[in-house]
C-alpha cells in the first residue's frame, strides 16, 4: 500500500508498505523530489548521471527533471519519497526549483528526524518549515544554488513551455517542431537531450502531473482522464500506473487515507 501525506502544506510524503510500487517509466515531477532508500538497492538515472543507492542513502532531484529508478531486487525494495513544492523553494530559499543540483549522500540524521516527526507526531508547520530550510541550506551551498544552469534553446524552450501549459491539448510533434523552427527529427533529438524525455513522453508526463492534482478533487476518473487529454479511462489508468507505480484509484485512496 502507498500512503501519501499532504502535511505540512508545502510537503508531500509518499512511502510504500508493499513492494513493486514504483514508477517503471521515465518521468518528472512538478516538485523537488527527495528520496530515502529504506531497504534494497537501486540505480537512479537523473539526466546524464546514474546513482547507485543503498539503504540509508538520500537523493535530491530538481523539479521537472526526468529520472527513473531501477531496483536491483524489486521484491525487497522499499523507499520513502518527499515532494517539496516548487513555489516554496522560490519563496523561502530564493532559488529556482528546476535549477537545484541533483545530489546523493548518506541520509543525515537531521533529515531522518524531520521525516519521523512528520509521520509519527504532529509538529507545527512553522516548526517543520524551519527545520527543512536549515537542512537544505546545510547540504546545498548557497553559491551552488545561485548558479544558473545551461540555457535551453529559446525556441526549444518555447515548445517545452507549450507542453507544460497545455498538456491536455492534442499537440502534434510536427506543430511543436514548427514552433521550435526545426525539422521533426532534429526537434525530437534535441528535445530529448535537453529535457530528458521525448516530446511525446513529456506530453504524457505532464498529463500525469495534472491528473495527480485533480485526484485530490471529487471529479470522477473518467472526467479526469478527459480533462487531462487521455483518449479514455483505460489509457489513463495504464499510463498512470507506469508513471506512478499504482492506479489512480489507489493514489486517491492513499490521499483519503491520510485525511482522517
Amino acid at each position: 500500500m502507498i500512503r501519501v501525506l499532504n502535511e505540512p502544506s508545502f510537503f508531500k510524503i509518499k512511502w510504500n508498505s508493499q513492494k513493486k510500487e514504483y514508477a517503471s517509466r521515465k518521468h518528472s515531477h512538478k516538485e523537488v523530489s527527495a528520496g530515502l532508500i529504506l531497504n534494497g538497492s537501486t540505480n537512479v538515472s537523473v539526466k546524464d548521471s546514474t546513482y547507485k543507492l543503498s539503504p540509508g542513502d538520500f537523493i535530491l532531484i530538481p523539479a521537472q527533471t526526468a529520472h527513473l529508478c531501477r531496483p536491483e531486487q524489486p521484491d525487497i525494495f522499499n523507499f520513502l519519497l518527499v515532494y517539496i513544492d516548487s513555489e516554496w523553494w522560490e519563496k523561502k530559499l530564493k532559488v529556482d526549483a528546476e535549477k537545484i543540483p541533483s545530489k546523493m549522500l548518506q541520509a543525515p540524521e537531521e533529515w531522518i528526524g524531520i521525516l519521523k516527526s512528520i509521520i509519527n507526531d504532529e509538529p507545527s508547520e512553522l516548526e517543520i518549515e524551519k527545520e527543512v530550510i536549515s537542512f537544505f541550506e546545510s547540504i546545498i551551498p548557497q553559491n551552488t544554488l545561485n548558479k544558473t544552469t545551461a540555457k535551453k534553446d529559446d525556441k526549444l524552450a518555447l515548445a517545452g513551455n507549450m507542453i507544460k501549459a497545455n498538456p491536455e491539448k492534442p499537440l502534434s510533434i510536427d506543430a511543436l517542431a514548427d514552433i521550435a523552427e526545426m525539422s521533426k527529427y532534429s526537434f525530437i533529438r534535441k528535445y530529448n537531450k535537453s529535457f530528458g524525455l521525448t516530446p511525446h513522453a513529456d506530453i504524457v508526463n505532464k498529463r500525469i502531473q495534472k491528473a495527480i492534482e485533480l485526484l485530490g478533487t471529487s471529479k470522477s476518473l473518467t472526467d479526469i482522464a478527459i480533462e487531462c487529454g487521455f483518449t479514455d479511462q483505460s489509457h489513463f489508468i495504464k499510463q498512470f500506473k507506469l508513471h506512478c507505480g499504482m492506479r489512480p484509484s489507489e493514489y486517491r485512496n492513499a490521499i483519503l487515507y491520510n485525511s482522517y
